[in-house]
């Protein structure tokens, strides 16, 4: 297991660290401390509401100092666009020097930075890009799953909504009642975590839909039950889109942010009703299969941005409109949602 410090010097927020945030509800990795000069002292549970009393240190240096053991630094922020933050450059550069792994799901890449990578072969420290999809080959768009196994897919109003959350959990409810299933990344942080998948948004578009098919295809060959975690929105891109035709799924799950108004980083596009949402993800399941279409299952709601009361109030109000199981996963659990999964399995 790694020793794992991770990096999020100046972007200890919701918006940014989501990669920290995953990493830190789900990953294996033994993290010994965050990094972020800014909040020094603190702990992610005061920071970033997760992960008890894992420390925030100024530097890798002060990190080190305690004596601590780590061996692997992880970029721990994710944002539109992906660049290299200019302000973690320096902990990257100590970092390589001090012999370290460094990894990233970054767009822009490690190994391509010319400094990076010449200083890693200096201090023999590797440099690992989770984004990078070397020689990517054109396959066919269609890969049969094996048969009488179930694949499921959270779908989105938009990105940075819950989906990666949403299906790590449903897999663990799965396992927990003795399913052979396994979680299906398509985002960096997922495949961090999975130690496999697709990175999507790194694919050659006219390859994604055959890329996502042939490996979810292939974990069906030895799981029951696929979750595959999707990506951004239906209505913003054509990776969502890919997604959905290249795992062909049985089941679908929405994911929503309550708050949400307009699409992330798109002010003028607003965000449709929750009833719009099922209508056209219920269209697209036709376009894909004939017989048999994916219908949407249930909702998952993140309502961090709710108090407590607030929060019941709007389930409430979502799961009588809506007729469907409608969840918070973070604040309740997946419980009332992976029964509605599990008796569409079982019928």
């Amino acid at each position: 297991m790694k020793n794992v410090a991770i990096l999020l010097e100046g972007e200890s927020n919701h918006e940014s660290a989501k990669t920290a945030m995953g990493l830190i509800r789900f990953s294996e990795y033994h993290i010994v401390g965050v990094i972020d000069s800014e909040q020094e002292g603190k702990t992610t549970q005061e920071v970033l509401r997760c992960g008890g009393s894992i420390p925030f240190f100024a530097s890798l240096r002060s990190l080190m100092e305690r004596g601590l053991a780590v061996d692997t630094v992880i970029v721990g922020c994710s944002y539109a666009g992906g660049k290299i933050p200019l302000h973690m450059r320096p902990v990257i550069k100590e970092a390589i020097q001090c012999g370290l792994t460094v990894m990233s799901g970054l767009h822009e890449l490690l190994e391509e930075d010319l400094e990076f990578s010449q200083l890693a072969k200096q201090y023999n420290s590797q440099l690992i890009d989770i984004r990078h999809m070397r020689n990517q080959q054109y396959v066919s768009r269609y890969h049969p799953h094996r048969e009488h196994t179930k694949t499921l897919l959270t779908v989105g109003s938009d990105c940075d909504v819950g989906k990666m959350t949403t299906t790590l959990l449903l897999n663990q409810a799965a396992k927990q009642h003795q399913f052979n299933s396994i979680f299906a990344a398509t985002g960096q942080t997922g495949i961090m975590i999975a130690g496999h998948g697709v990175p999507v948004d790194r694919t050659i578009s006219d390859y994604t839909i055959g890329l996502v098919s042939q490996y979810v295809a292939n974990l069906t060959q030895e799981h029951d039950l696929v979750f595959v975690e999707g990506q951004g929105g239906i209505l913003h891109g054509n990776i969502s889109l890919g997604i959905f035709q290249g795992s062909d799924p049985d089941y679908l799950v929405l994911c929503h942010e309550v708050s949400r108004r307009t699409m992330k980083y798109y002010e003028m596009w607003e965000v449709p009703p929750l009833e719009r949402f099922i209508q056209v993800y219920e269209e697209v399941g036709t376009w894909v299969r004939s017989k048999k279409p994916a219908k949407i299952l249930g909702v998952s709601l993140n309502t961090r941005s709710l108090s407590d009361a607030e929060a019941l109030n709007y389930i409430q109000q979502a799961q009588e409109q809506l007729k469907l199981p409608v969840i918070d996963p973070v604040r309740y659990g997946v419980k009332k949602l992976w029964e509605a999964i599990e008796n569409q399995i079982n019928e």
